[in-house]
């Protein structure tokens, strides 16, 4: 019985309705410990930094570049190789983009729009995504990075369309539309047949 039901009951027994339930304000932590995907590679290819996080990042052994994919901002690498067997292993000290991120399902997650379980549900579903691609793409299990999608999506662009390449990008749309809802992902999907970018 919800607690709307509880209450409306107690008031026609003449009881005391129950307490209303405390807000329970959701850290999100317990979401982004069992996920790691914006740190993985598979869902970004690198993460923009500022000038000032220049230092901290490099000492923290990252290589940092200037990135045209990023506006011609300072960046580093993803996959990460701070994140090790599903943990950033520099949480404390992770550079302040890496901080501030927030994924469309952590949003969701912490307004209570989503539990939990809905959530673990989709990194999930992203991941099959993945392991799919990584399939279709004949990668090796587990490489699956948005650099090799980017290298195989250029080696689509340059091949002519058939039927096998129209099958590969809708499955490869599936996946950027999926991270793009979910994730926050924003990467401009194929067109037509599937080798021509918006």
């Amino acid at each position: 019985m919800s607690s709307r039901s509880q209450r409306r009951a107690a008031a026609r027994s003449g009881a005391s309705a129950p307490a209303a339930l405390p807000l329970v304000l959701r850290e999100g932590s317990e979401l982004c410990f069992r996920c790691g995907l914006c740190c993985d590679g598979g869902l970004f290819s690198h993460v923009p930094i500022g000038d000032d996080e220049v230092p901290l990042v490099e000492s923290l052994g990252l290589s940092v570049y200037r990135s045209d994919d990023a506006g011609d901002r300072l960046a580093f690498l993803l996959p990460c190789p701070k994140f090790a067997d599903g943990c950033c292993s520099v949480y404390a000290e992770r550079p302040r983009t890496c901080r501030e991120y927030r994924c469309a399902l952590l949003d969701r997650y912490q307004a209570g729009q989503m539990s939990l379980d809905s959530c673990l549900d989709a990194i999930e579903q992203m991941r099959s995504m993945q392991r799919i691609a990584e399939q279709e793409l004949g990668l090796p299990w587990g490489s699956f990075t948005e650099l090799r999608l980017d290298e195989e999506l250029v080696r689509l662009e340059a091949d002519p369309i058939d039927a096998d390449q129209s099958e590969l990008a809708a499955m490869v749309n599936r996946n950027i539309e999926f991270g793009a809802a979910n994730f926050s992902r924003q990467r401009p999907p194929l067109r037509g047949a599937g080798v021509d970018r918006a």
